[in-house]
């Protein structure tokens, strides 16, 4: 199953994604008393804010970018800069001379947002080698990202169909190895081997729903029995099936011959009865009726109903209405006789 990522819109209020840090949002939407969770991943704050810059007049649009447009390491807390922001310019900028000196403010570490999470996080956090060598973009995402994407990709597609998350080059053995989860990289490196040796003689995969292994199985027909080395699943080399274990292959052999004479016996039983036999149309019998001779009013002999062999009509009808009771495609309507 493929895991979707909410993609935010290019700009929200005037700014970017990754201008803000999920601190900046949470002050944001709190201020406006939109329902939220701190713990929200940034991607869900994200979607929040755009709900709410729906719904904002252009004043608080305009308050909200010129708080954006601050140095991240000067920017107030939100609702502070509200507050302040009453004032008129000139009396702001007298009230910040004014004001008591505040403590000189470490420069926080640039952040950089993971491209699938959208976490705001510190560079050493993200992935810091090309993920393929043919990658040529740069590689924005962090380390946890990186291992979860290539752990499902694993999971749910072919061996040799594994990609960069943020691009369409196919990854190498080598990258895979250097990335995934040990417990997705043996499962890899398990269905890449299948894959070598599923052409060759005796190959047979384990038949268990819950495995998806395979072996070369040198008993061949000789000793049909196949004993999966990963799950310990039974498999019958010579029928492809579920070891049958009451029954040597040639007893199965003679099931399958019986099985086989029914179904044959089934069939041409359902093509006479489609082919050669009509259903009384009383709602209350659904005999199969078989026509040997004579003409086309029918009695069942079941439950007596009368009809016109040809096209079903009840006899009572067409006593009663003639001859257009028939269908109009039948033999003996009307415009059929006159044709």
């Amino acid at each position: 199953m493929a895991h979707a990522h909410y993609v935010a819109p290019t700009f929200i209020f005037g700014h970017g994604p990754w201008s803000y840090t999920k601190v900046h949002l949470c002050q944001i939407l709190t201020h406006y008393k939109k329902r939220h969770r701190k713990s929200d991943p940034k991607s869900t704050l994200l979607e929040h804010l755009v709900t709410l810059e729906a719904t904002l007049a252009d004043e608080d649009h305009s308050i909200i970018q010129r708080w954006l447009n601050q140095p991240r390491s000067l920017r107030q807390p939100f609702s502070t800069f509200v507050s302040k922001g009453a004032l008129d310019p000139v009396a702001q900028l007298l009230a910040d001379i004014m004001g008591t000196p505040s403590p000189a403010i470490p420069v926080p570490q640039p952040t950089i947002d993971c491209a699938v999470c959208m976490e705001s996080l510190e560079p050493e956090s993200l992935y810091q080698q090309n993920i393929t060598p043919s990658c040529d973009h740069e590689t924005r995402i962090c380390a946890s990202c990186i291992t979860q994407s290539i752990d499902i990709q694993i999971h749910e597609i072919s061996w040799d169909m594994i990609k960069c998350p943020l691009c369409p080059e196919l990854m190498s053995f080598e990258s895979i190895k250097e990335i995934a989860s040990e417990e997705a990289f043996q499962r890899y490196d398990r269905n890449s081997v299948i894959a070598a040796f599923r052409h060759m003689p005796n190959f047979t995969y384990c038949l268990n729903a819950g495995c998806d292994s395979g072996q070369i199985h040198g008993g061949g027909d000789d000793q049909p029995i196949m004993t999966c080395t990963e799950c310990q699943f039974k498999t019958c080399f010579t029928h492809k099936t579920a070891w049958h274990s009451d029954m040597t292959c040639s007893e199965y052999d003679e099931v399958l011959a019986k099985d086989k004479e029914r179904t044959e016996q089934e069939a041409a039983s359902q093509k006479f009865l489609a082919e050669e036999t009509k259903i009384c149309p009383n709602p209350e019998c659904g005999l199969h009726c078989t026509k040997v001779s004579g003409c086309d009013h029918m009695t069942c002999h079941f439950c007596h109903f009368e009809f016109c062999w040809n096209c079903l009509a009840s006899f009572t009808r067409i006593r009663a209405d003639g001859n257009t009771a028939h269908t109009n495609d039948c033999r003996w309507h009307p415009d059929q006789l006159n044709a």
